[in-house]
């Protein structure tokens, strides 16, 4: 068994490997902020904000329901200059979440993200949410994901995935753009290229 120390911010996560396989259980944050459908998204971003998390689980009865995301707000919300104390979080969710299971290996996670074009996933466990698992999440620990997803963008393989061959996320401000670029070993957006 082979245990790396990976620095996360001011902690550090140990990663146990067993023949290269880890499991999301692993490399997940086991305490995801979750939230009801029902609040507004005024009190969604204050809660963003608070809790310095970049999403939030939508769950109902605690079962993952759909993500909301900075990017949702501002696409949904700012751009459309609808008011954030009016506006429900059901109505401005991603849906559905993606799901895996506690044991899934990250390889095969980073596949359904890559192909997807998804940076979020909940991690459920006989139905209830036990965590979350993030592209960033993924990133910090495989090396492998980034060039898998790099692949992805390069053949412009989308799927049914909307915006063509460049569409995607930017891995400066994770901001969503249908013209992504390689620059210097990341896939950015041009505004970050700047």
């Amino acid at each position: 068994m082979h245990i790396d120390t990976v620095k996360e911010g001011p902690a550090t996560k140990e990663i146990t490997a067993s023949s290269g396989n880890i499991p999301a259980r692993e490399v997940m944050d086991p305490n995801p902020v979750t939230v009801s459908p029902r609040m507004t998204i005024h009190h969604a971003a204050s809660l963003m904000k608070e809790k310095d998390v970049p999403c939030l689980i939508v769950v109902r009865k605690a079962e993952p329901v759909g993500c909301l995301t900075e990017s949702d707000m501002t696409r949904r919300v700012v751009a459309m200059n609808l008011k954030p104390n009016q506006v429900t979080v059901k109505e401005v969710m991603s849906t559905p979440v993606g799901q895996v299971g506690p044991d899934e290996d990250i390889t095969s996670i980073a596949r359904t993200m890559a192909s997807t074009q998804v940076r979020i996933l909940a991690v459920v466990d006989n139905g209830k949410l036990v965590g979350i698992i993030t592209q960033r999440d993924l990133s910090i620990l495989s090396p492998a994901f980034l060039e898998l997803y790099r692949e992805h963008v390069r053949i412009g393989k989308n799927g049914d995935a909307a915006g063509g061959p460049n569409a995607g996320y930017c891995q400066v401000c994770q901001s969503y753009t249908e013209d992504l670029i390689e620059d210097h070993g990341l896939v950015i957006c041009r505004e970050c290229l700047k």
